[in-house]
């Protein structure tokens, strides 16, 4: 990991080195114990153990400690380390541009919105927090700056309403806004930003190069500034070609954040997600979530076309009601331990749905990823939570498993069916999967990643190994293949919808 950095233990207030929390955390799994259990209570029960068990523990926490390296160890070629402040200059400096990009954890949306509030709570400011989709207020980072306004030093000053933030004593507002503009388009949106003083883009790699032309000319006020925080994507996104792969922008200040810059990723699930999504051994995606690479596609991606953004109802006539909409529920069940249960809602979006005046032979269904619930070790009891984040009022299962789907149903809050499965039926609702556009949301992170990282098994020299068979974790992915299990792939062959 380079220079020793210091992460706030479980447990307290204390911070130590990565080695000696991974050591910490693997003894801890080991015992069955909580992470947040003290080194004293740890070596207290470690002692009551077996010698057996405890020699075991002791190995879980060298090789532990090991895998730090082969996790940490490679980083994107522009990658350098931040400051011990990388948010300070959005409240002292006079860049224009703020670039601040990486993989998951890197706390980039967590710290800009810590200094924003900063901000506005000292000085006036006009802020407009913005991403390339935004249908609904629920779809921005409002959320994120509420809770940042609430436990702030200036939360008296702060009045949130439904759509905004004004702090009463320095006049500041912080709005929002979808830049794509809608059926208007980004130069609809261009005259809202007419006099910020500052525009937040989150989950820039969303971003058109469309919006770019015509929203930056619009940030004109003299002493305005822009802010980017984005995860990369697929492929190079106009926001990466601005700031990492050309020239970027005169007085732009662009900041790569990766986990381990985060000092508070022992606080939460980040490393256990981290440490299990390396153990799954599919290098390029754990790169791309973890390590900030771009996606690479090959001839062994399964999907190799996967967008993220909100689907716009708006634009359909039937508004997502009506016979050609299918809204769907697909559960996957885990076998225990770290494997876990995957529930997902979705939109199944035909040809008919869309205006007349597009004709159905020139476009493909248009299947949308709207609700996630992933979850480890859930018990029997409470399997009908999981199942209620699809917002759906039946779904369909894993029939493997009768006494999970017998316990959904007899909590009475949920009807669930086992899905029609047969020879075969792995790689057909692959393929109709495949038959469609696949359209995910931001609030799916983790069925966004396994659709784009689902690959084919490929020999030495990476040709697609027959018959086909797939690796890397595909929870979510099953689910949507359960989801769609009563469909005939034959319903499926023609048409589609554009989506916004």
């Amino acid at each position: 990991m380079g220079e020793v950095r210091t992460y706030f233990a479980p447990w307290g207030e204390q911070r130590l080195a990565a080695e000696l929390l991974e050591r910490h955390c693997a003894r801890c799994r080991a015992l069955d114990l909580p992470y947040e259990t003290t080194p004293e209570a740890m070596h207290a029960a470690l002692a009551q153990v077996p010698r057996d068990r405890r020699e075991a523990a002791e190995h879980a926490a060298q090789r532990a400690a090991h895998g730090l390296s082969q996790m940490f160890g490679w980083k994107p070629d522009d990658y350098s380390p931040p400051g011990a402040t990388p948010f300070g200059p959005l409240l002292s400096s006079h860049h224009e541009h703020y670039a601040f990009w990486g993989g998951r954890g890197g706390m980039k949306s967590w710290g800009v919105a810590d200094a924003l509030i900063e901000l506005a709570s000292t000085r006036k400011e006009r802020i407009a927090g913005a991403r390339e989709h935004m249908v609904r207020i629920k779809e921005s980072s409002k959320e994120l700056l509420d809770e940042k306004a609430r436990g702030s030093r200036w939360a008296n000053d702060w009045q949130i309403t439904e759509y905004e933030l004004k702090n009463t004593r320095t006049g500041s507002v912080i709005f929002f806004v979808g830049l794509s503009g809608g059926a208007a388009g980004p130069e609809g949106v261009a005259k809202a930003l007419e006099g910020i003083t500052l525009l937040w883009t989150d989950e820039a790699q969303l971003v058109s190069q469309r919006s770019l032309d015509v929203i930056l000319p619009t940030i004109h006020k003299a002493g305005s500034r822009c802010v980017w925080t984005w995860n990369p994507g697929q492929e190079p996104s106009p926001v990466d070609l601005m700031f990492r792969h050309t020239e970027p922008p005169e007085r732009s200040l662009v900041t790569s954040l990766m986990l381990e810059d985060n000092p508070y990723i022992y606080r939460s699930r980040l490393m256990s997600e981290c440490r299990s999504s390396f153990a799954r051994g599919d290098t390029d995606t754990f790169r791309h979530v973890w390590r900030g690479a771009h996606l690479e596609v090959s001839d062994a991606t399964v999907f190799p076309k996967v967008a993220s953004g909100y689907f716009n109802f708006g634009a359909l006539p039937c508004r997502g009601a009506g016979p050609n909409v299918h809204h769907l529920g697909g559960m996957d069940f885990g076998y225990g331990g770290p494997d876990p249960s995957a529930a997902v809602g979705l939109y199944l979006i035909m040809p008919g749905a869309f205006p007349s005046d597009v004709p159905e032979d020139e476009c493909r269904p248009i299947l949308y990823v709207a609700n996630e619930g992933v979850a480890q070790a859930v018990p029997n009891h409470e399997l009908w939570k999981l199942a209620g984040k699809t917002r759906c009022q039946g779904v369909l299962c894993d029939s493997a498993m009768p006494l999970m789907i017998d316990a959904l149903n007899a909590s009475g809050r949920v009807s669930a069916r086992p899905a029609v499965k047969a020879p075969g039926s792995l790689h057909a609702g692959i393929r109709k999967l495949q038959s469609c556009d696949i359209l995910v949301s931001p609030e799916c992170p983790v069925a966004l990643g396994e659709l784009k990282g689902l690959r084919w098994v490929t020999d030495k020299t990476g040709k697609v190994v027959k018959p086909l068979r797939t690796i890397v974790e595909d929870h979510c992915v099953a689910a949507i293949r359960y989801a769609l299990s009563e469909i005939e792939v034959s319903t499926l062959e023609n048409g589609g919808v554009d989506y916004v």
